[in-house]
């Protein structure tokens, strides 16, 4: 069954991508260790206050008392780094995919 949603994604133009969220952990070493994840499905035309209003409403934080820092992993021959996602230009660079 098709779910109406991706349909309608579809149907515009515009692809789905995955976002895995990850938090309550800590980074270590360049791994993310602990703590929990969850995947959503959001447009590849996303903007920067969308995805922020995505991972606050699954992480469960007030913002204006808890800081919310987006990373990406980006993964290259012989290295994973870990760019800091700040605004709309990050964001569209990540969800080229």
């Amino acid at each position: 069954m098709t779910n109406p949603m991706d349909q309608a994604h579809f149907d515009s133009g515009v692809s789905i991508v995955r976002l895995v969220i990850r938090h309550g952990g800590q980074w270590v070493d360049g791994i993310y260790k602990g703590g929990e994840s969850r995947m959503r499905r959001v447009r590849s035309d996303s903007s920067f206050a969308s995805l922020m209003k995505v991972v606050k409403d699954v992480v469960g934080v007030n913002s204006k008392i808890e800081e919310i820092e987006l990373h990406a992993l980006i993964s290259t021959p012989g290295e994973i780094s870990q760019p800091i996602i700040k605004d709309n230009e990050d964001i569209a660079l990540v969800l080229l995919e």
